[in-house]
């Protein structure tokens, strides 16, 4: 499955489907012509945020019944081979069940608007919609609010984002993709309100080793290296360890070990 799949679909009928729309957005959904599997699959891709192999991610504007848009995005998932695949089905469904349990759990993520799979043109395919969420990428937004990785500014945003991270892993979650262009950010007046996002690989343990831990927050750091001055980094991971409980010089050693891996592997050119 390619573009030319994505743009060939036609009058195509999937073989097998199953949908689920959120009752919140269900009449929106509808007015818009979008309730079977085809209609999310055969969406225009003109709007492409981001693709990657069998999977892309576009931004749609839905009309309301008022004339107004809602901002949307829909990530499709599929199986290059033709014939039964469960990946494609397990990546939408996972996504669809970590926002509706994060949500649960007071965290501020995507709303959740619709989730479905099965099989068009003997592929299986999968979806999930989610509506845009408030603010910019965190990485983006540091860029345009502060005047550099030292700006005395940075600390209260630095602070919160701790708190954030660490109300997060103590429910026993993590990320596996942590980085900070996966957090939104708005400000709002003294404090900051913090989305998380891209939640296909959210896990939630029985008992989150530390393993995890350092993974999500060398993640995190990585991302920071060039925006975030190495003191302020510190700031976090005290602030962090101080609402955790973690042991600040361990945790430290290992999430510099790992950054210093992923520092190495980029200017080996490879994939993170």
């Amino acid at each position: 499955m390619n573009d030319g799949f994505l743009n060939d679909l036609g009058d195509a009928q999937a073989a097998e489907e199953n949908v689920c729309l959120s009752e919140d957005y269900r009449d929106l959904l509808e007015f818009n012509k979008l309730q079977k599997l085809v209609d999310f699959i055969a969406a225009p891709t003109t709007n492409s945020y981001r693709s990657v192999p069998e999977r892309l991610t576009i931004g749609m504007d839905l009309k309301t019944v008022d004339g107004s848009t809602v901002r949307v995005y829909l990530k499709r998932h599929w199986s290059d081979k033709t014939g039964s695949s469960n990946k494609p089905r397990q990546e939408a469904v996972s996504e669809w069940d970590n926002i509706r349990e994060l949500a649960q759990q007071n965290l501020k993520v995507p709303e959740a608007m619709a989730v479905g799979w099965g099989m068009v043109k003997k592929h299986a395919v999968a979806f999930v919609m989610m509506k845009e969420v408030p603010g910019q990428q965190a990485d983006h937004f540091i860029e345009a609010n502060f005047s550099g990785p030292d700006d005395i500014k940075l600390k209260p945003f630095v602070e919160q984002l701790a708190v954030y991270a660490a109300g997060f892993h103590q429910l026993g979650y993590n990320h596996r993709d942590f980085y900070l262009c996966h957090t939104f950010v708005q400000k709002n007046k003294d404090t900051y309100l913090l989305h998380l996002i891209d939640l296909q690989r959210v896990q939630k343990r029985r008992v989150l080793r530390r393993r995890w831990l350092v993974k999500d927050l060398a993640q995190l750091n990585y991302s920071a290296l060039k925006l975030v001055s190495s003191e302020y980094r510190k700031l976090f991971y005290e602030v962090y360890c101080r609402e955790t409980g973690q042991t600040k010089e361990k945790l430290l050693g290992a999430i510099k070990k790992k950054t210093e891996t992923m520092v190495k592997r980029e200017l080996q050119g490879k994939n993170r």
